[in-house]
Parts: structure tokens; sequence; C-alpha cells
């Protein structure tokens, strides 16, 4: 199952929506036209999905790649595709994952086409028990910061690929650029699974950019 695939779930089957937001025209005017690499929260199973439905929509889905967990890898079809579309996977392993960041962005930094890629900073999805462990992880070092709606974020993978971009392409590739992405729904009002979206069952997110 391909992306356009999940998408068309979203949109046509299920009659899913995204209401998109931008910070500014600049925001708007650059999103999707240059390399850029895209924070994002996780907070859904959803999340994916929708973030394709936002990458379709300006024109960048079929050259939008993301962080990967090693194990989706494996998956039959949707492994295949992230495999086949040049995700970067990741093995919560530094002594791999160094090199394999390293190569992953040299190689679609290498592409002529602007591409988009994700990564979840949090490293994993929202739960309740997850977000009292993080919590729990910044209180006893310290930290002085008490999220609402997000785990505390795995930094080590995001600032090395900052950093990576920075030394070998801010000069050759200026056109570059660092997105945050916040995919929300009203709780209160939807159930946010997959099995929703399978079942038909419509799905309205808002997407701050």
């Amino acid at each position: 199952m391909s992306e356009l695939e999940i998408i068309a779930i979203c949109e046509v089957w299920s009659g899913s929506t995204a209401e998109i937001y931008f910070a500014d025209q600049s925001t708007a005017d650059g999103f999707g036209s240059e390399h850029s690499l895209v924070v994002a929260n996780h907070r859904y199973e959803t999340d994916a999905a929708f973030l394709w439905l936002v990458a379709e929509r300006y024109g960048c889905l079929g050259s939008s790649k993301a962080f990967a967990k090693r194990e989706l890898r494996y998956v039959p079809i949707i492994g295949w595709t992230f495999f086949f579309g040049e995700y970067i996977f990741l093995e919560r392993d530094w002594r791999k994952d160094a090199d394999n960041i390293a190569t992953g962005l040299d190689h679609i930094m290498a592409h002529k086409q602007p591409t988009l890629l994700m990564i979840a900073a949090e490293g994993t999805r929202f739960t309740a028990q997850k977000y009292e462990t993080s919590m729990k992880f910044a209180a006893d070092r310290g930290l002085g910061v008490h999220y609402k709606h997000h785990l505390l974020p795995r930094v080590k993978g995001f600032a090395y690929s900052v950093r990576h971009l920075k030394e070998k392409f801010l000069y050759t590739n200026p056109e570059a650029a660092l997105y945050s992405l916040q995919l929300a729904f009203d709780e209160n009002k939807e159930s946010i699974k997959i099995s929703n979206l399978i079942k038909g069952v419509p799905m309205n997110g808002s997407v701050h950019i």
C-alpha cells in the first residue's frame, strides 16, 4: 500500500480533512519548494497519514521521506514502500544510527528535486504512560520543562542531523529550511484511530506549520 492509497482512504473513503495554517506568508511560499527538515509532533497513530496528506497537497509527496524505526522496514508492503522511498531507518543504537543518518542525509540532499524529510523528535507516539515517564525524567534531571501535550524530545538524532546539514550543505544548498509542524485533533469530538479511517469515520485535523 503506497502513501497515495492511504491518502485516498483519508480523503475519499473516510472524508477526513486537514486545515493547514502557516506562521506567515514566507513559510507558506517556501513549504514544498526547498529541501527541508520537518520536525513534527507524534501524538496519534494516524500522524503519518495526515502528514502525507499535507505533503500531497503541496506537491511534494513523491519526494517526502522520514526517519523510521528499523522494525518498520520488515512490515509487509508498507515497509517495502518505506525502503524504496529512501526512508532513514534507525536502530536506537547510536553507533549505527550516526552512520545511517549521515549517509541518508547525504543521499537525500543530492536530489535535485526538493525533498521533505520528516522527523518526530519525541521518538515515539504519545501515550499517558509515556508522558508520565517523560515528565518524571525531566523533573529528576532538573531540566525545568513541563509540557502539556508533548513528550520530552530525544535530541541527539535531531541535533546531529542539523549539525551535519549545516556543516556540509549550508553554503552549497542555501535554500534548505527547517520547519516545525504540529498536528492536532479535537479529542473531545473524535476518536483518532487508524481503524476508524478504514471504517470510513471522518477525522478533522489542524496542522500548524
